[in-house]
């Protein structure tokens, strides 16, 4: 039903685990919340099928400033990342070539 994609597909890191099963339930308790206070209707005429350009601009600015949000988010997480990472990897285990490789992301 899904061609090649199976359970083997999912990486099977808990980083990545754990970000799918956040993403998920995070998706679904959206979804609830909006189930709940009914509002699929009014989000459905009012908003996501408007043609008012106002409404579109709004929706344009929360897009906006959602993506900005996920890529100052993923610039700390990197910054982090190298701030603590080289330390562990060239200094205890001492071979620049494995940091080379875990910073590139090459593995």
């Amino acid at each position: 039903m899904l061609g090649k994609l199976s359970i083997e597909s999912i990486p099977h890191d808990p980083i990545v685990l754990t970000t799918l099963v956040g993403a998920v339930l995070g998706g679904l308790g959206v979804m609830a919340l909006i189930t709940k206070f009914k509002l699929w209707g009014y989000l459905w005429k009012e908003w996501f099928t408007s043609v008012d350009h106002k409404k579109i601009g709004v929706m344009y600015l929360f897009a906006i400033l959602f993506m900005f949000f996920l890529g100052g988010l993923a610039a700390s997480i990197l910054w982090l990342q190298l701030l603590v990472l080289p330390s562990i990897v060239i200094f205890w285990i001492g071979v620049p070539e494995t940091a080379g490789r875990a910073l590139d992301g090459d593995g």
